[in-house]
Protein backbone atom coordinates (compact mmCIF):
# COMPACT_ATOMS: atom_id res chain seq x y z
CA UNK A 1 0.00 0.00 0.00
CA UNK A 2 1.43 3.28 -1.10
CA UNK A 3 2.00 6.04 1.83
CA UNK A 4 -0.85 8.35 3.20
CA UNK A 5 -0.84 11.60 1.59
CA UNK A 6 -0.61 12.87 5.04
CA UNK A 7 2.55 10.88 5.15
CA UNK A 8 4.02 11.75 2.03
CA UNK A 9 4.02 15.25 3.06
CA UNK A 10 4.92 14.46 6.78
CA UNK A 11 1.70 16.28 7.99
CA UNK A 12 2.20 12.24 10.13
CA UNK A 13 4.54 10.32 10.40
CA UNK A 14 4.32 6.53 10.18
CA UNK A 15 5.72 3.53 12.05
CA UNK A 16 9.79 3.37 11.60
CA UNK A 17 10.55 0.80 13.85
CA UNK A 18 10.44 -2.72 14.11
CA UNK A 19 7.16 -4.16 16.09
CA UNK A 20 8.11 -6.66 18.24
CA UNK A 21 6.91 -7.81 21.37
CA UNK A 22 4.13 -5.11 21.10
CA UNK A 23 1.46 -3.94 19.17
CA UNK A 24 0.65 -0.39 18.06
CA UNK A 25 -3.11 1.01 17.75
CA UNK A 26 -3.16 1.30 14.28
CA UNK A 27 -1.98 -2.20 13.85
CA UNK A 28 -4.33 -3.54 16.21
CA UNK A 29 -7.47 -1.62 14.54
CA UNK A 30 -6.33 -3.07 11.14
CA UNK A 31 -6.16 -6.71 12.67
CA UNK A 32 -9.46 -6.30 13.94
CA UNK A 33 -10.90 -5.44 10.74
CA UNK A 34 -9.23 -8.53 9.27
CA UNK A 35 -10.90 -10.34 12.05
CA UNK A 36 -14.26 -8.69 11.61
CA UNK A 37 -13.94 -9.34 7.57
CA UNK A 38 -13.66 -13.32 8.31
CA UNK A 39 -16.16 -13.26 11.16
CA UNK A 40 -18.90 -11.33 8.71
CA UNK A 41 -18.01 -13.16 5.97
CA UNK A 42 -20.63 -14.84 3.51
CA UNK A 43 -21.26 -16.99 0.62
CA UNK A 44 -24.11 -18.00 -1.36
CA UNK A 45 -24.55 -22.31 -0.42
CA UNK A 46 -25.57 -24.28 -3.52
CA UNK A 47 -29.58 -23.18 -3.20
CA UNK A 48 -28.77 -19.88 -4.06
CA UNK A 49 -32.07 -18.99 -1.70
CA UNK A 50 -30.28 -17.72 1.17
CA UNK A 51 -26.60 -16.61 2.60
CA UNK A 52 -24.56 -19.03 4.77
CA UNK A 53 -22.82 -17.00 7.51
CA UNK A 54 -19.60 -18.17 9.03
CA UNK A 55 -19.88 -15.85 12.34
CA UNK A 56 -21.55 -18.33 15.07
CA UNK A 57 -19.21 -21.52 13.87
CA UNK A 58 -16.23 -19.18 14.51
CA UNK A 59 -17.57 -17.33 17.73
CA UNK A 60 -18.13 -20.81 19.18
CA UNK A 61 -14.26 -22.10 18.48
CA UNK A 62 -12.65 -19.07 19.22
CA UNK A 63 -14.59 -19.10 22.58
CA UNK A 64 -13.57 -23.08 22.93
CA UNK A 65 -10.23 -23.26 22.34
CA UNK A 66 -8.96 -19.42 22.07
CA UNK A 67 -10.60 -18.37 25.13
CA UNK A 68 -11.80 -21.67 26.50
CA UNK A 69 -14.25 -20.08 28.35
CA UNK A 70 -17.46 -21.81 28.85
CA UNK A 71 -19.82 -21.66 26.09
CA UNK A 72 -23.12 -21.34 27.36
CA UNK A 73 -21.28 -17.97 29.39
CA UNK A 74 -20.55 -16.51 25.87
CA UNK A 75 -22.99 -14.30 24.07
CA UNK A 76 -23.13 -16.13 20.96
CA UNK A 77 -26.89 -16.08 20.35
CA UNK A 78 -27.04 -13.09 18.19
CA UNK A 79 -24.15 -12.13 15.70
CA UNK A 80 -24.70 -8.53 16.74
CA UNK A 81 -24.03 -9.02 20.23
CA UNK A 82 -21.28 -11.92 19.71
CA UNK A 83 -19.04 -10.11 17.71
CA UNK A 84 -19.57 -6.49 20.10
CA UNK A 85 -18.16 -8.89 23.07
CA UNK A 86 -15.53 -10.21 21.02
CA UNK A 87 -14.32 -6.95 19.64
CA UNK A 88 -14.17 -5.60 23.70
CA UNK A 89 -11.91 -8.91 24.40
CA UNK A 90 -9.86 -8.33 21.51
CA UNK A 91 -8.86 -4.94 22.37
CA UNK A 92 -8.38 -5.70 25.79
CA UNK A 93 -5.73 -8.19 25.45
CA UNK A 94 -2.08 -8.46 25.10
CA UNK A 95 -0.12 -8.32 21.99
CA UNK A 96 0.14 -12.15 21.35
CA UNK A 97 -3.03 -12.66 23.02
CA UNK A 98 -4.74 -10.78 19.61
CA UNK A 99 -2.17 -12.60 17.19
CA UNK A 100 -3.60 -15.47 19.15
CA UNK A 101 -6.95 -14.99 17.41
CA UNK A 102 -5.33 -13.86 14.17
CA UNK A 103 -3.35 -17.20 13.54
CA UNK A 104 -6.13 -19.23 14.43
CA UNK A 105 -8.41 -17.44 12.58
CA UNK A 106 -6.08 -17.89 9.40
CA UNK A 107 -6.03 -21.91 10.34
CA UNK A 108 -10.12 -23.03 11.04
CA UNK A 109 -11.91 -19.92 8.96
CA UNK A 110 -11.25 -21.49 5.57
CA UNK A 111 -12.05 -24.67 6.63
CA UNK A 112 -15.87 -23.63 6.99
CA UNK A 113 -18.59 -24.44 5.27
CA UNK A 114 -19.53 -21.53 2.74
CA UNK A 115 -16.28 -19.67 4.08
CA UNK A 116 -15.13 -17.09 0.49
CA UNK A 117 -11.27 -16.86 1.37
CA UNK A 118 -8.64 -19.28 0.82
CA UNK A 119 -5.63 -19.59 3.44
CA UNK A 120 -3.76 -18.72 0.60
CA UNK A 121 -5.37 -15.12 0.70
CA UNK A 122 -5.68 -15.20 4.45
CA UNK A 123 -1.80 -15.07 4.39
CA UNK A 124 -1.76 -12.45 1.76
CA UNK A 125 -3.93 -9.91 3.62
CA UNK A 126 -2.59 -10.40 7.34
CA UNK A 127 0.83 -10.05 5.69
CA UNK A 128 0.01 -7.15 4.37
CA UNK A 129 -0.87 -5.23 7.39
CA UNK A 130 2.42 -6.45 9.53
CA UNK A 131 4.27 -5.24 6.82
CA UNK A 132 2.41 -1.54 6.53
CA UNK A 133 2.57 -1.51 10.14
CA UNK A 134 6.19 -2.34 10.51
CA UNK A 135 5.14 -4.92 12.52
CA UNK A 136 7.59 -7.80 13.21
CA UNK A 137 6.24 -10.91 12.20
CA UNK A 138 4.74 -12.93 9.24
CA UNK A 139 3.07 -16.11 8.67
CA UNK A 140 5.63 -18.75 7.36
CA UNK A 141 3.97 -22.12 6.55
CA UNK A 142 0.63 -21.37 8.41
CA UNK A 143 2.32 -19.68 12.13
CA UNK A 144 3.03 -16.64 12.59
CA UNK A 145 6.76 -16.06 13.41
CA UNK A 146 8.95 -13.29 14.01
CA UNK A 147 10.27 -13.23 10.08
CA UNK A 148 9.52 -10.05 8.61
CA UNK A 149 11.91 -10.15 5.41
CA UNK A 150 10.25 -11.85 2.49
CA UNK A 151 13.16 -13.73 1.21
CA UNK A 152 13.99 -15.26 5.04
CA UNK A 153 10.72 -16.48 4.65
CA UNK A 154 11.07 -17.97 1.47
CA UNK A 155 14.02 -19.63 2.26
CA UNK A 156 12.57 -21.46 4.89
CA UNK A 157 9.14 -22.10 2.88
CA UNK A 158 11.23 -23.53 -0.03
CA UNK A 159 13.28 -26.01 2.67
CA UNK A 160 10.23 -27.21 3.88
CA UNK A 161 8.50 -27.74 0.53
CA UNK A 162 11.77 -29.56 -1.17
CA UNK A 163 12.10 -31.91 1.89
CA UNK A 164 8.59 -32.40 2.09
CA UNK A 165 8.82 -33.64 -1.96
CA UNK A 166 11.42 -36.11 -1.79
CA UNK A 167 10.47 -37.43 1.04
CA UNK A 168 12.79 -35.74 4.22
CA UNK A 169 10.06 -35.68 6.51
CA UNK A 170 12.48 -35.29 9.46
CA UNK A 171 14.02 -32.43 8.15
CA UNK A 172 10.50 -30.97 7.73
CA UNK A 173 9.42 -31.43 11.34
CA UNK A 174 12.44 -30.02 12.20
CA UNK A 175 12.49 -26.95 10.55
CA UNK A 176 8.56 -26.85 11.59
CA UNK A 177 9.33 -27.49 15.20
CA UNK A 178 12.37 -24.76 14.92
CA UNK A 179 9.82 -22.02 13.26
CA UNK A 180 7.09 -22.82 15.84
CA UNK A 181 9.81 -22.50 18.90
CA UNK A 182 10.64 -19.16 17.33
CA UNK A 183 7.37 -17.50 17.24
CA UNK A 184 6.08 -18.83 20.63
CA UNK A 185 4.17 -16.29 22.24
CA UNK A 186 5.05 -14.52 24.14
CA UNK A 187 8.38 -15.70 25.43
CA UNK A 188 9.82 -17.54 22.28
CA UNK A 189 12.47 -20.56 22.76
CA UNK A 190 15.08 -19.65 21.27
CA UNK A 191 17.65 -21.81 22.51
CA UNK A 192 15.67 -24.79 21.68
CA UNK A 193 14.99 -23.23 18.27
CA UNK A 194 18.35 -22.97 17.22
CA UNK A 195 19.12 -26.60 18.10
CA UNK A 196 16.05 -27.68 15.74
CA UNK A 197 17.58 -25.68 12.92
CA UNK A 198 21.08 -27.55 12.85
CA UNK A 199 19.29 -30.93 13.88
CA UNK A 200 17.35 -30.27 10.36
CA UNK A 201 20.61 -29.90 8.59
CA UNK A 202 22.08 -33.14 10.07
CA UNK A 203 19.17 -34.76 9.47
CA UNK A 204 19.18 -33.74 5.35
CA UNK A 205 23.18 -35.00 5.40
CA UNK A 206 22.52 -38.17 7.17
CA UNK A 207 19.33 -39.30 5.16
CA UNK A 208 21.10 -38.22 1.93
CA UNK A 209 24.47 -40.00 3.13
CA UNK A 210 22.19 -43.15 4.45
CA UNK A 211 23.97 -42.35 7.51
CA UNK A 212 21.15 -42.79 9.89
CA UNK A 213 23.49 -43.17 13.30
CA UNK A 214 26.13 -40.30 11.81
CA UNK A 215 26.54 -36.92 13.05
CA UNK A 216 26.71 -33.90 11.05
CA UNK A 217 30.72 -33.57 10.34
CA UNK A 218 30.73 -37.62 8.75
CA UNK A 219 27.51 -37.04 6.84
CA UNK A 220 29.48 -34.21 5.10
CA UNK A 221 32.70 -35.87 4.68
CA UNK A 222 30.45 -38.92 2.84
CA UNK A 223 28.83 -36.54 0.94
CA UNK A 224 31.54 -33.85 0.06
CA UNK A 225 32.90 -36.16 -3.43
CA UNK A 226 29.27 -37.14 -4.35
CA UNK A 227 27.67 -33.91 -4.10
CA UNK A 228 30.86 -31.94 -4.85
CA UNK A 229 30.74 -29.67 -1.86
CA UNK A 230 32.82 -26.79 -1.51
CA UNK A 231 35.38 -27.39 1.20
CA UNK A 232 34.99 -23.80 2.41
CA UNK A 233 31.48 -24.21 2.36
CA UNK A 234 31.74 -27.61 4.27
CA UNK A 235 33.97 -26.34 6.49
CA UNK A 236 31.52 -23.28 7.28
CA UNK A 237 28.88 -25.17 8.24
CA UNK A 238 30.60 -27.76 10.33
CA UNK A 239 31.95 -24.99 12.69
CA UNK A 240 28.00 -23.83 12.73
CA UNK A 241 27.59 -27.16 14.18
CA UNK A 242 30.70 -27.32 16.18
CA UNK A 243 28.95 -23.49 18.06
CA UNK A 244 25.96 -25.30 18.89
CA UNK A 245 27.64 -28.32 20.38
CA UNK A 246 30.58 -26.55 22.70
CA UNK A 247 30.74 -25.58 26.43
CA UNK A 248 29.20 -22.05 25.69
CA UNK A 249 26.53 -23.51 23.54
CA UNK A 250 23.45 -25.15 22.97
CA UNK A 251 23.94 -28.39 23.50
CA UNK A 252 26.06 -28.70 26.60
CA UNK A 253 24.10 -30.07 28.99
CA UNK A 254 25.84 -29.25 32.44
CA UNK A 255 26.07 -25.54 31.21
CA UNK A 256 23.53 -22.78 31.92
CA UNK A 257 21.21 -21.67 29.41
CA UNK A 258 23.30 -19.65 27.29
CA UNK A 259 22.17 -15.90 26.37
CA UNK A 260 20.85 -16.11 22.90
CA UNK A 261 18.61 -13.37 20.92
CA UNK A 262 16.14 -13.54 17.90
CA UNK A 263 19.01 -12.33 15.86
CA UNK A 264 20.99 -15.84 16.51
CA UNK A 265 18.05 -17.94 16.12
CA UNK A 266 16.48 -16.35 13.04
CA UNK A 267 20.43 -16.48 11.48
CA UNK A 268 20.62 -19.96 12.29
CA UNK A 269 16.77 -21.04 10.73
CA UNK A 270 17.15 -19.22 7.96
CA UNK A 271 21.04 -20.50 7.19
CA UNK A 272 19.90 -24.21 7.97
CA UNK A 273 17.07 -24.04 5.53
CA UNK A 274 18.42 -22.73 2.51
CA UNK A 275 21.89 -25.14 3.22
CA UNK A 276 18.96 -28.06 3.26
CA UNK A 277 17.66 -26.97 0.79
CA UNK A 278 20.89 -26.83 -0.91
CA UNK A 279 21.78 -30.74 0.42
CA UNK A 280 18.58 -31.55 -1.26
CA UNK A 281 18.70 -29.85 -4.62
CA UNK A 282 22.61 -30.68 -4.81
CA UNK A 283 20.81 -34.74 -3.75
CA UNK A 284 18.59 -34.53 -6.42
CA UNK A 285 20.53 -33.60 -9.37
CA UNK A 286 22.92 -36.39 -8.85
CA UNK A 287 20.53 -38.79 -8.55
CA UNK A 288 20.53 -39.93 -4.92
CA UNK A 289 17.28 -39.06 -3.81
CA UNK A 290 14.17 -39.24 -5.88
CA UNK A 291 11.04 -37.58 -5.25
CA UNK A 292 8.51 -39.05 -3.33
CA UNK A 293 11.32 -40.31 -0.91
CA UNK A 294 12.67 -43.24 -3.33
CA UNK A 295 16.58 -43.85 -3.47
Amino acid sequence: MKPRFSDRIGATKPPTTLQVGEMSDPLRNRLWNFVYTCLTAEDRVRSGIYSHSCWEPLCRAIVRDVLKQPLDKAPLWKRDSAIEWLHKTFFAWQWHEAYNLVEFIVELAPQLEGFPFRQSHLVQAVNEILADELAGYRFVDGMLAPISNPTEAAAIEDAMTGAAAFGLYGVQEHIQTALALLGQRPQPDYRNSIKESISAVEAAAKAIAGEPKATLGPALDKLSTRLQLHGALKEGFQKLYGYTSDANGIRHALMDEPTLDLDDAKYMLVSCSAFATFLISKAATAGLIKAGGQR
